[in-house]
């Protein structure tokens, strides 16, 4: 369940028309360093950022992702490939 924070986020998000808008927005909330749409899961905030999650692809094939703890991944350090994507964040 998101915290109310985040639902409030999800809700300006969800007021703004535009997919290009709603990046722009949380692009420069990033840029920013405040980072506050952060508070978002990343499920919800591609979602409204305009990620299809669940099409289908040229070969006839479902693309799809699913949530999963990390630690449950089976790895030390899953994803860390991205690490270097995240560092400007932090």
């Amino acid at each position: 369940m998101p915290s109310q924070r985040a639902a409030k986020l999800v809700a300006q998000l969800e007021s703004v028309t535009g997919i290009q808008a709603r990046i722009d927005i949380v692009a420069n909330d990033f840029d920013s360093t405040k980072n506050k749409y952060a508070a978002i899961d990343a499920w919800t905030l591609g979602e409204l950022l305009g990620i299809e999650f669940e099409t289908v692809g040229d070969e006839g094939r479902t693309y799809w992702g699913y949530r999963a703890k990390l630690e449950d991944c089976g790895e030390q350090f899953p994803f860390a490939e991205n690490v270097e994507l995240l560092e400007r964040f932090s």
